[in-house]
Protein backbone atom coordinates (compact mmCIF):
# COMPACT_ATOMS: atom_id res chain seq x y z
CA UNK A 1 0.00 0.00 0.00
CA UNK A 2 1.02 3.61 -0.55
CA UNK A 3 2.62 5.52 2.35
CA UNK A 4 0.54 8.07 4.28
CA UNK A 5 0.03 11.26 2.31
CA UNK A 6 0.20 9.41 -1.02
CA UNK A 7 -2.88 7.19 -0.80
CA UNK A 8 -5.68 7.81 -3.29
CA UNK A 9 -9.28 7.96 -2.11
CA UNK A 10 -12.67 7.43 -3.69
CA UNK A 11 -14.74 10.54 -2.92
CA UNK A 12 -18.50 10.04 -2.60
CA UNK A 13 -21.45 12.30 -1.81
CA UNK A 14 -23.93 10.71 0.61
CA UNK A 15 -27.42 12.28 0.56
CA UNK A 16 -29.12 12.54 3.94
CA UNK A 17 -32.48 11.53 2.50
CA UNK A 18 -31.37 7.90 2.32
CA UNK A 19 -30.85 7.75 -1.43
CA UNK A 20 -27.83 6.04 -2.93
CA UNK A 21 -24.43 7.77 -2.63
CA UNK A 22 -22.92 9.34 -5.72
CA UNK A 23 -19.29 8.77 -6.64
CA UNK A 24 -17.59 12.09 -7.41
CA UNK A 25 -14.25 10.68 -8.47
CA UNK A 26 -10.93 9.37 -7.28
CA UNK A 27 -8.63 11.84 -5.57
CA UNK A 28 -4.87 11.24 -5.77
CA UNK A 29 -3.03 13.57 -3.35
CA UNK A 30 0.75 13.83 -3.00
CA UNK A 31 2.46 14.58 0.35
CA UNK A 32 -0.93 15.23 1.96
CA UNK A 33 -0.89 16.51 5.56
CA UNK A 34 -4.43 17.92 5.96
CA UNK A 35 -7.74 18.55 4.21
CA UNK A 36 -11.18 20.08 4.69
CA UNK A 37 -14.38 20.84 2.75
CA UNK A 38 -15.73 24.33 2.13
CA UNK A 39 -19.23 25.10 3.54
CA UNK A 40 -20.82 25.10 0.07
CA UNK A 41 -19.79 21.50 -0.54
CA UNK A 42 -18.31 22.37 -3.94
CA UNK A 43 -14.61 22.49 -3.03
CA UNK A 44 -12.06 20.31 -1.27
CA UNK A 45 -9.14 22.11 0.44
CA UNK A 46 -5.85 20.39 1.16
CA UNK A 47 -2.21 20.84 2.17
CA UNK A 48 0.08 18.91 -0.17
CA UNK A 49 3.83 19.30 -0.18
CA UNK A 50 3.60 22.63 1.64
CA UNK A 51 1.03 24.05 -0.81
CA UNK A 52 -2.50 25.14 0.13
CA UNK A 53 -4.70 23.78 -2.68
CA UNK A 54 -8.33 24.16 -3.72
CA UNK A 55 -9.95 21.34 -5.75
CA UNK A 56 -13.39 21.20 -7.37
CA UNK A 57 -15.26 18.13 -6.13
CA UNK A 58 -16.69 17.58 -9.63
CA UNK A 59 -13.18 17.65 -11.19
CA UNK A 60 -10.87 15.90 -8.75
CA UNK A 61 -8.53 14.69 -11.48
CA UNK A 62 -7.69 18.28 -12.50
CA UNK A 63 -4.74 20.07 -10.80
CA UNK A 64 -5.73 22.02 -7.70
CA UNK A 65 -5.67 25.81 -7.56
CA UNK A 66 -2.78 27.09 -5.43
CA UNK A 67 -3.95 29.45 -2.65
CA UNK A 68 -0.51 29.79 -1.04
CA UNK A 69 2.25 27.89 0.73
CA UNK A 70 2.73 26.69 4.29
CA UNK A 71 5.80 24.54 4.82
CA UNK A 72 6.08 22.03 7.67
CA UNK A 73 5.76 18.37 8.59
CA UNK A 74 2.43 18.76 10.43
CA UNK A 75 0.30 21.35 8.65
CA UNK A 76 -3.50 21.32 8.59
CA UNK A 77 -6.14 23.36 6.77
CA UNK A 78 -9.55 24.54 8.00
CA UNK A 79 -12.28 26.54 6.27
CA UNK A 80 -15.70 25.65 7.66
CA UNK A 81 -17.77 27.62 8.56
CA UNK A 82 -16.01 30.48 6.74
CA UNK A 83 -16.64 31.01 3.02
CA UNK A 84 -14.26 33.78 1.93
CA UNK A 85 -11.22 32.78 4.00
CA UNK A 86 -9.43 29.63 5.09
CA UNK A 87 -6.78 28.89 7.71
CA UNK A 88 -3.62 26.81 7.59
CA UNK A 89 -1.80 25.97 10.84
CA UNK A 90 1.08 23.85 12.09
CA UNK A 91 2.60 22.21 15.15
CA UNK A 92 5.00 25.17 15.59
CA UNK A 93 2.06 27.45 16.44
CA UNK A 94 1.92 29.43 13.18
CA UNK A 95 -1.56 30.20 11.86
CA UNK A 96 -2.07 31.76 8.42
CA UNK A 97 -5.34 33.30 7.25
CA UNK A 98 -5.86 33.23 3.47
CA UNK A 99 -8.30 35.13 1.25
CA UNK A 100 -9.68 32.39 -0.98
CA UNK A 101 -10.89 34.50 -3.93
CA UNK A 102 -7.63 36.46 -4.32
CA UNK A 103 -5.28 33.68 -3.08
CA UNK A 104 -3.68 36.22 -0.77
CA UNK A 105 -2.21 35.87 2.72
CA UNK A 106 -4.23 38.25 4.91
CA UNK A 107 -2.69 37.70 8.30
CA UNK A 108 -0.29 35.53 10.29
CA UNK A 109 -0.98 34.62 13.93
CA UNK A 110 1.44 32.94 16.33
CA UNK A 111 0.44 30.65 19.17
CA UNK A 112 2.89 29.81 22.00
CA UNK A 113 1.81 26.15 21.62
CA UNK A 114 1.05 23.58 18.94
CA UNK A 115 -1.76 24.83 16.64
CA UNK A 116 -2.54 21.54 14.90
CA UNK A 117 -6.26 21.80 15.74
CA UNK A 118 -8.18 24.95 14.77
CA UNK A 119 -11.77 26.11 15.24
CA UNK A 120 -13.25 29.13 13.44
CA UNK A 121 -15.95 31.34 14.91
CA UNK A 122 -18.98 31.57 12.53
CA UNK A 123 -19.12 35.34 13.13
CA UNK A 124 -15.56 35.69 11.78
CA UNK A 125 -14.13 37.21 14.94
CA UNK A 126 -12.43 34.40 16.90
CA UNK A 127 -9.92 31.66 16.08
CA UNK A 128 -9.19 28.90 18.61
CA UNK A 129 -6.05 26.75 18.42
CA UNK A 130 -4.75 23.74 20.29
CA UNK A 131 -2.44 20.69 19.96
CA UNK A 132 -3.65 17.45 18.43
CA UNK A 133 -1.66 15.01 20.58
CA UNK A 134 -1.47 16.49 24.08
CA UNK A 135 -3.12 19.39 25.86
CA UNK A 136 -1.06 20.52 28.85
CA UNK A 137 -2.12 23.68 30.71
CA UNK A 138 -1.97 26.83 28.59
CA UNK A 139 -2.06 25.00 25.29
CA UNK A 140 -5.50 26.13 24.08
CA UNK A 141 -5.50 29.72 22.85
CA UNK A 142 -8.09 32.19 21.62
CA UNK A 143 -7.28 34.87 19.02
CA UNK A 144 -9.58 37.88 18.70
CA UNK A 145 -9.32 39.25 15.15
CA UNK A 146 -11.03 42.49 16.26
CA UNK A 147 -8.30 43.19 18.84
CA UNK A 148 -5.15 45.19 18.00
CA UNK A 149 -2.89 43.20 15.68
CA UNK A 150 -0.07 43.12 18.23
CA UNK A 151 -2.32 41.45 20.84
CA UNK A 152 -1.19 38.18 22.32
CA UNK A 153 -3.63 35.24 22.20
CA UNK A 154 -5.67 34.57 25.33
CA UNK A 155 -4.96 31.20 27.03
CA UNK A 156 -7.98 29.07 27.92
CA UNK A 157 -7.04 27.99 31.44
CA UNK A 158 -7.80 24.77 33.24
CA UNK A 159 -6.99 22.18 30.58
CA UNK A 160 -5.05 19.23 31.94
CA UNK A 161 -6.46 16.46 29.76
CA UNK A 162 -4.56 14.90 26.87
CA UNK A 163 -5.51 14.71 23.21
CA UNK A 164 -7.70 17.24 21.38
CA UNK A 165 -9.64 15.41 18.69
CA UNK A 166 -11.53 18.49 17.47
CA UNK A 167 -12.95 21.88 18.44
CA UNK A 168 -16.01 23.82 17.27
CA UNK A 169 -17.84 27.07 18.03
CA UNK A 170 -21.58 27.37 18.57
CA UNK A 171 -23.48 29.02 15.66
CA UNK A 172 -23.57 32.39 17.43
CA UNK A 173 -19.89 32.22 18.44
CA UNK A 174 -20.62 32.43 22.18
CA UNK A 175 -19.38 28.93 23.12
CA UNK A 176 -16.36 26.83 22.17
CA UNK A 177 -16.46 23.05 22.56
CA UNK A 178 -13.24 21.01 22.69
CA UNK A 179 -13.37 17.23 22.24
CA UNK A 180 -10.77 15.32 24.26
CA UNK A 181 -11.81 11.78 23.40
CA UNK A 182 -13.15 10.79 26.81
CA UNK A 183 -14.61 14.20 27.59
CA UNK A 184 -15.92 17.43 26.07
CA UNK A 185 -15.14 20.81 27.58
CA UNK A 186 -17.31 23.89 27.01
CA UNK A 187 -15.86 27.39 27.13
CA UNK A 188 -17.96 30.56 27.33
CA UNK A 189 -16.07 33.06 25.13
CA UNK A 190 -18.47 36.01 25.41
CA UNK A 191 -17.07 37.52 28.62
CA UNK A 192 -14.70 40.49 28.74
CA UNK A 193 -11.04 39.69 28.23
CA UNK A 194 -7.86 41.68 28.73
CA UNK A 195 -5.58 42.01 25.71
CA UNK A 196 -1.80 42.16 26.02
CA UNK A 197 -0.91 44.39 23.05
CA UNK A 198 2.81 44.47 23.82
CA UNK A 199 5.55 44.41 26.42
CA UNK A 200 7.93 47.10 27.62
CA UNK A 201 10.97 46.49 29.79
CA UNK A 202 10.33 47.53 33.39
CA UNK A 203 10.59 49.37 35.68
CA UNK A 204 8.92 52.79 35.41
CA UNK A 205 6.69 51.90 32.46
CA UNK A 206 4.31 54.71 31.50
CA UNK A 207 1.60 54.86 28.82
CA UNK A 208 -0.64 57.40 27.10
CA UNK A 209 -3.36 57.23 24.46
CA UNK A 210 -3.43 59.54 21.42
CA UNK A 211 -6.44 61.89 21.21
CA UNK A 212 -7.94 59.98 18.28
CA UNK A 213 -7.83 56.74 20.27
CA UNK A 214 -5.89 54.91 17.55
CA UNK A 215 -2.55 54.41 19.32
CA UNK A 216 -1.00 53.75 22.72
CA UNK A 217 2.38 55.33 23.51
CA UNK A 218 4.75 53.81 26.05
CA UNK A 219 8.06 54.63 27.69
CA UNK A 220 10.19 52.92 30.30
CA UNK A 221 13.63 52.90 31.85
CA UNK A 222 15.04 51.15 28.74
CA UNK A 223 14.89 54.48 26.95
CA UNK A 224 12.47 53.78 24.11
CA UNK A 225 9.29 55.56 23.01
CA UNK A 226 7.01 53.09 21.22
CA UNK A 227 3.68 53.47 19.44
CA UNK A 228 1.23 50.56 19.51
CA UNK A 229 -1.72 50.65 17.02
CA UNK A 230 -5.16 49.80 18.44
CA UNK A 231 -6.99 49.48 15.11
CA UNK A 232 -7.10 45.78 14.05
CA UNK A 233 -6.98 46.91 10.41
CA UNK A 234 -3.72 48.81 10.97
CA UNK A 235 -0.98 46.76 9.38
CA UNK A 236 1.85 49.15 10.30
CA UNK A 237 2.68 47.28 13.48
CA UNK A 238 4.53 48.50 16.55
CA UNK A 239 6.83 51.42 15.79
CA UNK A 240 9.76 52.81 17.75
CA UNK A 241 9.48 56.60 17.55
CA UNK A 242 12.62 57.50 19.46
CA UNK A 243 15.40 56.13 21.62
CA UNK A 244 17.65 58.08 23.95
CA UNK A 245 20.78 57.05 25.84
CA UNK A 246 20.59 57.35 29.59
CA UNK A 247 18.08 59.36 31.55
CA UNK A 248 14.62 58.38 32.77
CA UNK A 249 11.86 60.38 31.09
CA UNK A 250 8.53 61.01 32.70
CA UNK A 251 5.21 59.75 31.31
CA UNK A 252 4.55 60.60 27.65
CA UNK A 253 2.37 63.70 27.37
CA UNK A 254 0.45 63.83 24.09
CA UNK A 255 -0.26 67.23 22.57
CA UNK A 256 -4.07 67.85 22.45
CA UNK A 257 -4.18 67.73 18.64
CA UNK A 258 -2.03 64.60 18.49
CA UNK A 259 0.89 66.21 16.66
CA UNK A 260 3.70 65.38 19.08
CA UNK A 261 4.64 63.85 22.43
CA UNK A 262 6.33 65.75 25.25
CA UNK A 263 8.87 63.92 27.43
CA UNK A 264 10.58 65.47 30.41
CA UNK A 265 13.74 64.45 32.22
CA UNK A 266 15.32 65.56 35.44
CA UNK A 267 17.87 68.40 35.19
CA UNK A 268 15.37 70.46 33.18
CA UNK A 269 15.43 68.67 29.83
CA UNK A 270 12.34 68.55 27.57
CA UNK A 271 12.06 66.38 24.45
CA UNK A 272 9.46 67.08 21.77
CA UNK A 273 8.89 64.01 19.57
CA UNK A 274 6.62 64.57 16.50
CA UNK A 275 4.28 61.68 15.75
CA UNK A 276 4.68 62.10 11.98
CA UNK A 277 8.27 60.84 12.10
CA UNK A 278 9.96 64.24 11.99
CA UNK A 279 13.21 64.61 13.96
CA UNK A 280 12.75 65.19 17.70
CA UNK A 281 13.73 68.48 19.34
CA UNK A 282 15.37 68.86 22.75
CA UNK A 283 15.10 71.94 24.98
CA UNK A 284 17.05 72.67 28.15
CA UNK A 285 16.05 75.14 30.80
CA UNK A 286 18.55 77.90 31.44
CA UNK A 287 19.47 78.08 35.11
CA UNK A 288 21.88 80.08 37.25
CA UNK A 289 25.17 78.66 38.43
CA UNK A 290 24.94 76.44 41.46
CA UNK A 291 21.26 75.54 42.02
CA UNK A 292 19.92 72.37 40.48
CA UNK A 293 16.72 72.33 38.47
CA UNK A 294 14.44 69.31 38.14
CA UNK A 295 11.59 68.77 35.65
CA UNK A 296 9.60 65.69 36.62
CA UNK A 297 6.39 66.33 34.68
CA UNK A 298 5.04 68.70 32.09
CA UNK A 299 1.80 70.13 30.82
CA UNK A 300 0.58 71.88 27.69
CA UNK A 301 -1.98 74.57 26.97
CA UNK A 302 -4.89 73.59 24.64
CA UNK A 303 -3.13 75.06 21.59
CA UNK A 304 -0.09 72.86 22.12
Amino acid sequence: SAPPGQRSALVCRHPLDGSAPRVLGRWKPHDLTGWDLDPSGAWLLSIQGGRVLQHRLDALAAPGRVIGTHEGKQVSVTQRPWYDRLVSSDDRGEVRIWNVASARLERTLRSPADAGVVALDPTGRLVATGPFVTAPPRSLYLFDLNAPRSSEPVPLLGTGVTGIASMAFSPDGSWLASNHGQSVMLWNVTGPRSSVIGRQKSPEVAVAVTPDGRHVLSTSVEGVLRRWPLDPADGEGVRTLWTWPGGTPGPPLVEPKGRFVLLTETEGVIHVVPLDGSPPRTHRFARPEGPSLAAYAGNLDPSG
